[in-house]
């Protein structure tokens, strides 16, 4: 079991990292024009998906929000470095880029955002399949897998690693 906090009140409970680690507001290259918030979805609502992996986004679980545009993304999707280096397309950088098309690696539908090579080789890929990661992973937030924890220690690891120049 992972060491947490819990508001009775608010029905509301976080991992003792995530309540460290994540920031009221935050700056985020998928939409700079403005800040997004952290806020969390009504118990009753439905059909509620991040706007960079497309996934769902469960009620009651964390998004970081733009309000003023309706622009919602799991918390772990704002760990994702904007430019990647890739085992499965060494030769170039990748950008996360709006786009539309087909993944190279595992031929499925992309969302809307997406890993495309920064030169002319029409590369493309699934944020889950370029970092390894499930996407989606609000449910860490929420506090209610041990596997999502998990997801989101690699998920942390893979940002490091792209940030320090290691991936």
């Amino acid at each position: 079991m992972l060491a947490g906090y819990r508001c009775n009140a608010c029905d509301i409970d976080v991992h003792e990292a995530c309540a460290d680690y994540f920031k009221e507001a935050v700056a985020f290259f998928a939409h700079p024009w403005h800040s997004l918030t952290l806020s969390r979805i009504p118990a009753a609502a439905a059909g509620w998906a991040c706007d960079l992996c497309e996934e769902e986004c469960a009620p009651r679980s964390f998004v970081y929000r733009c309000a003023r545009c309706m622009f919602d993304v799991h918390p772990l999707c704002t760990m994702l470095p904007q430019t990647i280096r890739s085992p499965l397309h060494p030769g170039h950088d990748l950008c996360m880029v709006p786009s539309s098309g087909h993944c190279s690696a595992c031929h499925g539908d992309l969302p809307v955002w997406q890993y495309v090579c920064g030169g002319d080789c029409l590369i493309r890929l699934h944020i889950a399949c370029v970092s390894g990661v499930p996407s989606g992973g609000d449910s860490l937030l929420a506090g209610q897998s041990s596997a999502a924890g998990a997801g989101a220690q690699q998920l942390g690891s893979f940002a490091s690693q792209q940030t320090a120049g290691g991936g």
